[in-house]
């Protein structure tokens, strides 16, 4: 059950779930289940104690007190601290809050979802900075890079595409740091995670221009016309992160639809048939149809897929951890597919529960998925149509790869599953491999262990 909690405190039911919503976005992220109990609780009633949060939400004080609050604490004061200039704890939440609400007039009638959209455009710049200023390690990927800069000289729209935790961003981010002063003049980095509006993109596109839209322009492609007239004129690169958000996944758009934001199809379009400067590159979770189809066109677009780490970077990764049992990393990092970001976490939980050993932990024999990365997997399956997770959850159940004619009668008809494991190829959550024989190669469908092992836990 839901607990519901009256406010004490000033804000109305919508301003708190507006202010959730801009430290989300802030983040970059959700806030997990025991972390949106005590913000919700505290914005609600800024003086309630632990102890009181644990009675009415469900979580231990201790746990509350020493875990959940001390690294939301660090994670917010790390990201606002250049809004608010001190650090944010819970005897500071209150005046942070205030701070945050004055800046956006909530006690006004205003329209929530059109400022979240907005705000979502301004927090990017500070998190763009965060990626940007700061040079983090990068595993392998030098023949990434190579390729990501080729792409960019020779494309006007690139999607790079991978899979949750691959390293898209830090590819991205570690690219524009050591690259994009040479290659461009202008570099603009913003986060989709929210879904602005297109039009909301495009003004704030142009503001980074130090521009505005002439206020006669009424229609959406007078501000496109406008944005690309400023392209023309500099070498920018537009990076727009969590792509995928702006992807209706359903059995109906096929990824083909942008739900009720079809003008970024315009503006995909005229990024890739317009004569200009500059890149847009679109870090996604999922293909952009549209990138493809464009590409076979012969427009300036490109698509480029983002694997895991090969054996010798994967093992730099363990050996930051100090992890222990060098004879076993390989098998750890095949249970993982080279994921660079599942394998730092992963290496964190042996650290800290088997002393480092890779072998006590692999004799567990289980595959450990981290929350944030189980969270995000199953957001994307909820939005699969019931046919594409009938085929996952078959695929889930085999102890081998199957092929194409094992599935047949899994669905409906063989052309639902067709278009079902097609759909579930472009969302990287199904493997197509060619195994070979001696007769001819088979062509057959696999998935990941990571995504094997959250189908099952959570059968959908």
């Amino acid at each position: 059950m839901v607990h519901q909690q009256v406010s004490i405190n000033r804000y109305t039911e919508q301003d708190i779930k507006f202010l959730i919503a801009v430290i989300e976005v802030a983040l970059a992220r959700k806030f997990e289940d025991a972390e949106f109990a005590l913000i919700d609780a505290l914005l609600h009633d800024f003086s309630i104690r632990y102890e009181e949060i644990s009675q009415t939400r469900g979580y231990s004080k201790n746990y509350l007190r020493g875990q959940v609050g001390p690294r939301l604490w660090q994670d917010l004061s790390s990201v606002f601290q250049n809004i608010f200039r001190q650090p944010i704890n819970k005897s500071s939440f209150e005046r942070f809050v205030k701070h945050l609400a004055e800046q956006f007039n909530l006690s006004d009638d205003i329209d929530a979802n059109q400022i979240r959209s907005q705000l979502n455009l301004e927090l990017s710049n500070e998190i763009a900075v965060q990626h940007t200023d700061t040079l983090a390690q990068l595993y392998g990927r030098n023949i990434e890079l190579s390729e990501l800069s080729d792409l960019l000289s020779n494309y006007q729209c690139v999607s790079l595409v991978g899979a949750i935790g691959v390293g898209k961003t830090s590819l991205a981010s570690h690219w524009v740091q050591s690259f994009g002063q040479n290659q461009f003049d202008v570099v603009i980095w913003r986060s989709l995670i929210h879904a602005p509006t297109p039009e909301l993109l495009v003004d704030d596109l142009i503001r980074a221009f130090r521009q505005t839209s002439p206020k006669s322009f009424t229609l959406f492609s007078e501000k496109l016309n406008f944005l690309m007239t400023l392209l023309q004129q500099q070498r920018c690169l537009i990076v727009l992160d969590s792509a995928e958000s702006i992807i209706q996944t359903t059995a109906i758009s096929a990824l083909n639809t942008y739900g009720d934001l079809r003008d970024y199809n315009q503006l995909i379009r005229y990024m890739t048939e317009q004569k200009h400067q500059s890149s847009l590159l679109l870090l996604s979770r999922q293909r952009f149809n549209q990138i493809v189809r464009l590409h076979h066109s012969k427009r300036s677009a490109q698509e480029m897929m983002l694997s895991g780490l090969a054996l010798e970077a994967a093992q730099k990764i363990l050996a930051t951890h100090q992890l222990k049992d060098q004879s076993s990393w390989n098998a750890l990092i095949e249970m993982y597919q080279g994921n660079p970001g599942l394998l730092m976490q992963i290496s964190r939980y042996i650290e800290t529960c088997f002393g480092g050993r890779v072998r006590h932990f692999l004799r567990c024999g289980t595959i450990v998925v981290p929350d944030e990365a189980s969270k995000l997997y199953l957001e994307q399956i909820h939005q699969l149509s019931e046919s594409d997770r009938i085929v996952l959850l078959d695929l889930a159940t085999q102890n081998a790869p199957v092929q194409l004619s094992e599935l047949y009668g899994v669905v409906k008809s063989r052309s639902t599953l067709i278009k079902s494991l097609t759909r579930l190829v472009e969302l990287c959550l199904v493997e197509r491999r060619v195994i070979e024989s001696d007769s001819e190669p088979e062509l057959v469908f696999d998935l990941a262990p990571v995504v094997k092992k959250i189908i099952l836990a959570h059968p959908p």
